[in-house]
């Protein structure tokens, strides 16, 4: 009969080979150091904390990185109906400029964060409807408009403000100012000095001061 050479001492067996391959790879898992957005991490570190609070300054919603575990079945519990992505945390910085203009702002946004969310905290601060708003982006040699489910891009165009600062209403018809003495004069005063040329001042007599 016809017997396999037993194999030399020099080379271990494919089981060794495996069983050793699986720990040096659970090694590398414990060595690799923590995600940065983990809680702890984010209670600790200052940064996080300024990133954070700036996001809320801006009307943005901060994820945290422990709501995932609600939606991810586990291992031990099988909890959770397993479906969805897993989202990423991290923060960096995104830059918005208006279309035309040379007015543009930077803040700390996470990767998850989504143009939706991002439109409706620009529409709230600039006083203007959520629908007249879009993000564009550039992408190769063309520019496209972001979806509303897609993560914010790192720098994006915004059309359909004029302004990051909320736009002054604008009346169908100008302010009508009644009287031209003082307070009248007055009043046409700082409206003029607020920019606001929109009004009329009437008065009975054919000169000003009452």
């Amino acid at each position: 009969a016809h017997h396999s050479p037993r194999p030399s001492s020099r080379w271990a067996s494919p089981s060794v080979w495996w069983r050793s391959g699986i720990n040096m790879a659970l090694a590398v898992v414990e060595a690799r150091p923590k995600p940065p957005t983990t809680l702890a991490e984010w209670k600790s570190k200052p940064e996080a904390r300024q990133q954070m609070a700036a996001m809320v300054e801006a009307g943005l919603h901060v994820f945290n990185p422990d709501w995932q575990k609600y939606g991810q079945a586990t291992p031990d519990s099988g909890s959770g109906n397993g479906r969805g992505k897993k989202y990423s945390t991290s923060f960096r910085e995104t830059t918005l400029k208006i279309h035309g203009s040379d007015e543009q702002i930077t803040f700390p946004v996470q990767t998850c964060t989504r143009v939706s969310d991002l439109r409706q905290a620009i529409a709230k601060t600039c006083m203007v409807d959520e629908e007249k708003i879009d993000f564009v982006v550039k992408q190769g040699c063309r520019t496209r408009k972001q979806l509303d489910n897609e993560e914010v891009a790192r720098v994006v165009t915004v059309k359909g403000i004029t302004s990051f600062k909320a736009e002054r209403h604008k009346w169908p018809h100008p302010i009508g100012v009644i009287g031209a003495g003082y307070h009248g004069l007055k009043t046409c005063m700082v409206y003029a000095k607020t920019g606001n040329y929109n009004f009329v001042c009437f008065d009975r007599n054919d000169k000003v001061g009452g």
